[in-house]
């Protein structure tokens, strides 16, 4: 019986530990599908978290990975930056020696394989040029007649250029997959899509080779994780709304650290771990509040499996949670996109947004109520989990 090839664009780092699980979780499904993984990474082969990731994804799976065509990382000064753009636009003519490499890859695949996350989005210049990198596979496997699907995204607002952009990709894929409801809606609005099918999130996937950590008797152990990032990671939050998240998040751990409970303050994300480390500085007197710095989804999963709750304005803390049956509370900006409401919506889960937070108290109120009923929502969850696994699986075999 002949191999058959995935390869699967791009894969992420291991600096935010959201990504890496989507990674993990999409591997996952295409093993299951009786598919042999390539798979080209967001980074070139000299950037570090090029080797990082390399090694951990075949430390859980047996893939091959190469190399981006692109320097797709956010780092650099201006040399460097310009440097890279004028990189990435010869290697979208073909004109490169990294783009005739991922050409010969795709042409020899049975199937090219979009990665699930947040990529559709697009209102400014940075987003163009982003999407033409982003979509430059797709393009590829058009030209050599490779079919290809794109698994489970979220959107954000798409201008009329971004429309005129990804239109194409989108309609001439074999399946296109949403992570929640909100985003099947609008892309399917949006672009008149007849091949929109929703699911969820790649990460509630992965098969975790770890046992669930256990709980322990009499103490309810509560996370928490931050996030003081526009959409995509870009940039920081500016100083009154970074302030507010602090005062909020404060207000919620003294709420919470009382009686036998301990607050852990995790920072999955490398991002996160400056105003993680200002709040927990500011409450470290109190002995039942803690901090850990984590990036390893397999070690989170074991971890969030071990609370009572999560509270988090990381979605992808929500998802690990949920994953290991843990219950959980969100707290997210409305520029951060479709996918936090209609991932929490799903799962009949609480939210709450930074710019409707005059009543402090609410997110904790709600955590001792989820705190009281704590295994009513895990079975909806596994029988969630189980029925878009089976059902994604079916499009791709």
């Amino acid at each position: 019986m002949n191999e058959k090839i995935a390869t699967l664009v791009y894969t992420y780092g291991l600096k935010n530990g959201g990504d890496m699980a989507i990674n993990l979780g999409a591997i996952q499904v295409l093993q299951d599908a009786g598919y042999t993984v390539h798979a080209i990474s967001l980074f070139d082969k000299s950037h570090i978290e090029f080797k990082i990731s390399n090694k951990y994804l075949n430390t859980y799976n047996d893939i091959k990975l190469f190399s981006s065509p692109f320097t797709l990382n956010r780092e650099g000064n201006r040399k460097q930056k310009i440097k890279t753009t004028v990189h990435g636009i010869l290697t979208t003519l073909g004109l490169t020696r990294a783009s005739k490499g991922l050409i010969q890859q795709i042409s020899q695949s049975d199937i090219v394989v979009f990665n699930g996350g947040n990529l559709l989005r697009a209102k400014g210049l940075s987003d163009y040029a982003r999407l033409r990198a982003l979509m430059y596979p797709l393009k590829i496997a058009l030209k050599y007649k490779t079919p290809y699907i794109i698994f489970p995204q979220s959107a954000s607002k798409i201008d009329i250029i971004g429309k005129l952009m990804i239109s194409k990709y989108l309609k001439r894929s074999d399946n296109v997959f949403t992570r929640e409801e909100i985003s099947y809606n609008y892309l399917k609005d949006r672009f008149n899509l007849k091949n929109i099918k929703p699911s969820i999130d790649l990460a509630f996937f992965i098969q975790s080779n770890k046992k669930n950590g256990i709980k322990k008797s009499g103490i309810d152990r509560i996370a928490i994780t931050v996030r003081a990032q526009s959409v995509g990671d870009l940039t920081e939050f500016d100083g009154n709304k970074y302030n507010s998240i602090k005062e909020h998040i404060k207000h919620t751990v003294k709420n919470l650290a009382k009686d036998k409970n301990e607050i852990y303050i995790v920072a999955q994300t490398k991002k996160d771990i400056q105003i993680s480390r200002d709040i927990y500085s500011e409450l470290n007197k109190d002995e039942r509040i803690f901090y850990i710095e984590e990036q390893d989804p397999m070690n989170l999963i074991r971890f969030y499996s071990e609370c009572n709750l999560v509270i988090g304005m990381r979605l992808h803390s929500l998802i690990l949670s949920l994953l290991s049956g843990t219950p959980v509370v969100g707290y997210f900006d409305k520029s951060w996109g479709f996918k936090n409401p209609g991932v929490m919506d799903m799962f009949q889960m609480p939210y709450y947004y930074l710019e409707e937070n005059s009543n402090l108290d609410q997110i904790s109120l709600t955590a001792e109520d989820l705190l009281k009923n704590e295994n009513m929502h895990k079975q909806k969850i596994n029988e969630l989990i189980t029925l878009n696994k089976d059902q994604l699986i079916t499009f791709i075999k």
